[in-house]
């Protein structure tokens, strides 16, 4: 049995009521992996009707999720019933299929039948603009990243575009209103793979004058726990993990009492959900708390008003004194360019938050969804100073 899509020609086909299990999985995945994947699933796992994930691990084997094509259902008719979805509508989607940001738009195109174009170009902002203008696009999904090339780029929006959803990853407040100034009536939100997708988006209807509250979606029931982590309850969780262990894969089912705890820091405020960003957003550098989410919209906000195109990453790097210490690292930078940003940047932060070392490195590594590859930056920051010292 062929559980996996050929992403580029029928992955549009999905059967959302079937039984059978399907797998998506990103082209660059070796073929052994996708052996071992696909043996896994046909062989190993009872579940069916479940559409299979992969995501990147501590090794080079790949976390599986499951989810089920009914909880994927879920989420996409809350979505639609939050942004008024309809038959009229036309979604383009930029997003890869074998992410749930864009497998979800699949889903909400179904149950609203609305026309879904799919962008399979490699990301070029004029090129997505262009296509957006001529498929007459009325709603979309980005990731900052992305609405950072429109503003930068001053491409305003189509007027049929009514609403862009805007996921992995915060969104700046100075992006926020630079990118509706432009006309695309950006519509923050927070979701997670464990969750079909969106869990809190800004208010379909919001008051664009003011950078808008996250409500949650109405099928999800959310708690804060004793270490400020977001715990979730919702029938479009997903079932299981499957990880790589001993040889084989081990299904995990990470939900205790129906309640799956994630890794991001937040408080409620019902039916708002405030997010404060990821444990390993948070660093100490010689012993006071840094938030490094913060300074990441400190930076992007800066490289606006500078109107630098240039990749730069702020991370916090290991430091045998202070624990951690606040780097910069930049893509192919102009000395004069990146000074001029640094100084800017350690005036506004805190003596501790300030940036105490550049790196200038070829290229950031990203995921297909534009998101920093942390680990893996990390580690080329470590071997290009191995080299240095050699």
């Amino acid at each position: 049995m062929d559980i996996f899509k050929n992403l580029e020609e029928d992955v549009m086909e999905i059967d959302w009521h079937s039984s059978k299990n399907l797998v998506l999985l990103n082209t660059r995945i070796s073929q052994e992996d996708r052996l071992r994947i696909e043996r896994f699933v046909n062989s190993d796992t009872i579940l069916t009707g479940h559409i299979w994930l992969a995501t990147s691990g501590s090794t080079s084997q790949y976390k599986l999720v499951a989810l089920s094509k009914n909880a994927l259902l879920t989420s996409a008719k809350a979505i639609n019933e939050h942004f008024q979805c309809n038959k009229n509508d036309v979604w383009m989607n930029p997003l890869p299929i074998f992410h749930v940001g864009g497998l979800g738009i699949l889903a909400r195109g179904f149950l609203s039948q609305s026309k879904i174009v799919q962008y399979q170009e490699k990301w070029n902002v004029h090129s997505f603009n262009k296509h957006l203008c001529e498929a007459q696009g009325t709603l979309t999904a980005l990731v900052p990243t992305q609405v950072y090339d429109l503003v930068v780029n001053q491409l305003r929006a189509p007027k049929c575009l009514r609403a862009t959803i805007v996921g992995g990853g915060n969104l700046s407040e100075d992006l926020y209103f630079q990118g509706n100034a432009l006309g695309w009536n950006l519509h923050p939100s927070y979701g997670l793979t464990e969750c079909c997708s969106q869990v809190a988006t800004a208010e379909y209807d919001h008051d664009q004058s003011e950078y808008p509250k996250l409500r949650l979606l109405n099928h999800i029931e959310a708690k804060i726990n004793s270490h400020g982590c977001i715990c979730l309850r919702s029938k479009a969780l997903l079932s299981c993990y499957a990880l790589w262990a001993q040889d084989r894969y081990q299904m995990i089912n990470p939900k205790v009492d129906e309640w799956f705890t994630s890794e991001d820091r937040g408080e409620l405020h019902y039916p708002y959900l405030n997010i404060f960003g990821r444990d390993q957003n948070f660093v100490k550098v010689g012993g006071e708390s840094v938030d490094i989410g913060k300074l990441e919209k400190i930076l992007e906000s800066l490289k606006l008003s500078l109107k630098l195109d240039k990749e730069v990453i702020v991370v916090g790097v290991r430091d045998p004194r202070l624990g951690h210490s606040i780097h910069l690292v930049v893509a192919r930078s102009n000395p004069s360019e990146t000074q001029e940003l640094v100084e800017a940047f350690n005036r506004i932060v805190l003596p501790f938050e300030r940036i105490r070392q550049i790196h200038d490195i070829d290229s950031i590594p990203r995921s297909p969804l534009n998101k920093v590859l942390k680990e893996e930056l990390l580690s080329k920051i470590g071997m290009e100073e191995k080299g240095k010292k050699q």
